[in-house]
């Protein structure tokens, strides 16, 4: 993106302000997942998780999550998916299968599970920290190893994430 996507404007607010709100009346509290670096004024103004694997991606939150908590269910949600609705997380929420490793939609774009919109259970952890010993860092292929309960889209558009100025452009109608 060549800019920091939490930071980008949605409707008037930051993608990461937009998330949170979004995510406040599913939790009990909503943390934000931080890298070295990642300390700023923004950020700073929520509940605050620090990567402990050095960064390595979205997994490292993930697994880092599920450490600082590890009896509990977490609900992970990127902030780059400006078009994901409460209706979504709802949806998701409601399709949660406690038994399975994970539960998380199936992208309407390729089939796969969507793993930056999806519920971890405790369970998971283990299997995470597998295969970031391993220096496997891909979420999805994580959840393809796990027993994931998947559920169909939530709608064409709530899991369109944006990695490019381009993509943001195409998903919320103007320039990031």
């Amino acid at each position: 993106m060549g800019r920091d996507k939490a930071a980008l404007q949605v409707n008037g607010r930051t993608a990461l302000e937009r998330t949170v709100a979004m995510l406040a009346p599913h939790c009990e509290t909503v943390f934000v997942s931080v890298r070295a670096g990642d300390d700023d004024d923004l950020r700073a103004r929520y509940p605050q998780i620090n990567d402990r694997h050095g960064g390595v991606g979205p997994a490292d939150g993930i697994a880092s999550a599920l450490a600082h908590a590890p009896e509990a269910a977490w609900l992970v949600v990127a902030c780059d998916l400006p078009r994901l609705s409460s209706a979504a997380l709802q949806a998701l929420i409601a399709g949660r299968d406690p038994r399975a490793d994970a539960t998380a939609f199936r992208s309407g774009r390729d089939e796969l599970p969507e793993p930056l919109c999806a519920i971890y259970e405790p369970r998971s952890r283990a299997l995470i920290e597998e295969h970031l010993a391993r220096d496997k860092r891909c979420p999805r292929k994580m959840l393809l190893t796990m027993n994931t309960r998947l559920l169909p889209p939530a709608d064409d558009d709530a899991l369109a994430n944006a990695n490019t100025p381009d993509d943001w452009i195409s998903i919320v109608g103007h320039r990031a």
